[in-house]
């Protein structure tokens, strides 16, 4: 089988890709490895004892990213209508590049695995491609009871949910508008589905690698398609 894995983000965002990158390429399937360029020589590197792995650029430089003036000045700003045109520009940054990338990338593969960051547009590239959907998230990001989304706060778990729901519907409407153009560039139908309730419809497979002891009660509630694996790293 043939995965794709485009991973966006920090060497700390790519380093469990890696790892499972490798676990893949251990058991015979071929990987095609997306990284920001500023991290590719550390994925080749990582990767240069496996034949299967093939490791290209994906995406911007997030070294030149955190360097800049968007994400050192105007992100941090007072001005509040700075700010949130920063984070706008931020959440859109590199968007359509990466879309056309993946897109490329995906033809003909068997599935997409990515990070928690650019999980959106991976969704929408594996459906448009009918492939299946694998997504690795560090930390509790959907719905639940058990887990606040105030770290350290204890709050009942009808609270805990209707918190949670919130930030869903308020991320949702924050990027419905994007998230359509790209489907509609990928010949895809409008939805109205935020991306937690399309993965699980899809039958998208959500790793939580993170040890479910940090956060007691929060693996009963999820089923099989969120299972808990633990950290993931190099050894």
């Amino acid at each position: 089988m043939k995965f794709v894995m485009p991973f966006n983000g920090s060497r700390g965002d790519v380093t469990p890709g890696i790892a499972l990158g490798l676990e893949l390429a251990e058991r015979g399937h071929d990987v095609l490895f997306g990284a920001p360029p500023n991290l590719t020589d550390v994925v080749s590197a990582a990767t240069a004892s496996s034949e299967r792995i093939e490791v290209q650029p994906f995406g911007p430089d997030t070294q030149q990213l955190l360097e800049s003036d968007l994400v050192r000045v105007r992100i941090k700003s007072r001005n509040p209508r700075t700010r949130f045109a920063a984070l706008s520009e931020l959440a859109h940054h590199g968007w359509d590049d990466m879309t056309s990338e993946l897109n490329r990338m995906a033809a003909g593969c068997d599935g997409i695995v990515t990070g928690s960051l650019g999980q959106e547009m991976a969704l929408n590239v594996a459906e448009a491609h009918g492939t299946a959907f694998v997504s690795l998230h560090y930390c509790p990001l959907r719905r639940n009871d058990a887990v606040s989304i105030t770290p350290g706060v204890n709050l009942p778990a009808v609270v805990n949910r209707s918190m949670w729901a919130a930030l869903e519907a308020l991320r949702w409407k924050s990027m419905k508008k994007r998230d359509n153009a790209q489907r509609a560039s990928l010949g895809l139908p409008p939805t109205t589905e935020s991306t937690p309730v399309r993965s699980a419809r899809y039958g998208g497979i959500e790793i939580q690698a993170y040890e479910s002891a940090l956060f007691p009660g929060l693996a009963r509630q999820w089923g099989p398609l969120r299972p808990f694996v633990g950290f993931i790293g190099l050894v």
